[in-house]
């Protein structure tokens, strides 16, 4: 009797408390580097912002320019 084993198959994800969609993302990215809502924040908030902007474009693969040339 033989038997087959699966191995490395795909399990579905399971939605988390914080499940997010990537246009939720997106639109997240938009309003505070597009948009520049970073101006508006105090030195902390954008301090933070900006680690969690930086975060999210790595995973997602994205290029966050200021005036073509700095990347945030």
């Amino acid at each position: 009797m033989s038997k087959v084993i699966q191995l490395n198959k795909p399990q579905p994800k399971k939605p988390t408390r914080h499940s997010v969609t990537k246009k939720e993302v997106l639109d997240a990215i938009e309003y505070f580097h597009v948009m520049d809502m970073l101006e508006d924040m105090k030195t902390d908030e954008r301090y933070y912002v900006e680690i969690l902007l930086r975060k999210v474009a790595n995973d997602y693969k994205i290029l966050l320019e200021i005036d073509n040339n700095t990347i945030l």
